[in-house]
């Protein structure tokens, strides 16, 4: 029993060191109560990792959310905040032009539907 004891230490120490996270960057959260998120990468190595990008809950039942970024799926990541960015821009130009006062729409998630 001991044995099993050692090893299962053994393993749990072993996973927790080759699968560790470190602080890669941060972001604020620019609307309402301001918060600034982690952004941590895992395992650098032989060009794959993982990048955990701490982000608002979407629900009341969990106090915060995120979402897991692979190397595969990064680029995308990018060009998608990239688009988003853009489109942000053009309805800020075209609320100015309008001369939209209030910004904040409030929408449920539970609004939108799944393709």
């Amino acid at each position: 029993m001991k044995i099993k004891s050692q090893l299962l230490t053994i393993g749990i120490l072993f996973f927790s060191i080759s699968y560790s996270q470190e602080k890669f960057s941060t972001y604020e959260k620019s609307f309402g109560v301001k918060k600034t998120y982690k952004i941590e990468i895992d395992n650098k190595e032989n060009n794959k990792f993982l990048l955990y990008i701490d982000a608002m809950s979407l629900d009341r039942v969990h106090e915060s959310g995120g979402i897991l970024i692979d190397q595969y799926q990064h680029q995308v990541f990018i060009e998608t905040i990239e688009k988003a960015k853009i489109k942000y821009e053009e309805w800020i130009t075209t609320a100015k032009e309008n001369n939209v006062k209030n910004l904040n729409n409030l929408s449920s998630i539970n609004n939108f539907k799944k393709n």
